[in-house]
């Protein structure tokens, strides 16, 4: 193979981060988000948020990975990249305003993770 894992890995991190015409690695700025995001999915009361999911405003981890076009993302790394989520039933939520936020720091933990790998190889 001409190329080494981690090459392939930042590779592909590069391609994801090509795909969400974000401004580099920043944050959504706070106007473009709806106010029910602003102040947190989890503090919305269970009516506000089945509201809040009939309107089309999260996308569950189903969703998300249909966009992301395969990566697989569960609730554990949507924490872990400092995106709110919210369980229902059997399926975690994001609001939808956050989905490039979550990419673009998808793409920066995927760069993150590949530059320790092949630092201890």
């Amino acid at each position: 193979m001409p190329y080494g894992t981690g090459f392939l890995i930042w590779l592909a991190a590069t391609q994801l981060a090509g795909l969400f015409h974000f401004r580099g690695f920043m944050d959504e700025d706070e106007n473009t988000q709806s106010a029910s995001t602003k102040k947190g999915i989890n503090s919305l009361s269970d009516d506000e948020f089945q509201r809040f999911i009939s309107a089309g405003k999260t996308m569950n981890i189903k969703q998300l990975n249909t966009r992301l076009g395969g990566a697989f993302v569960n609730a554990g790394l949507i924490k872990t990249l400092g995106i709110e989520c919210r369980k229902e039933r059997a399926a975690t939520y994001i609001a939808t305003d956050h989905f490039h936020k979550l990419a673009a720091r998808l793409a920066a933990h995927i760069l993150t993770q590949s530059g320790r790998s092949t630092e201890e190889a």
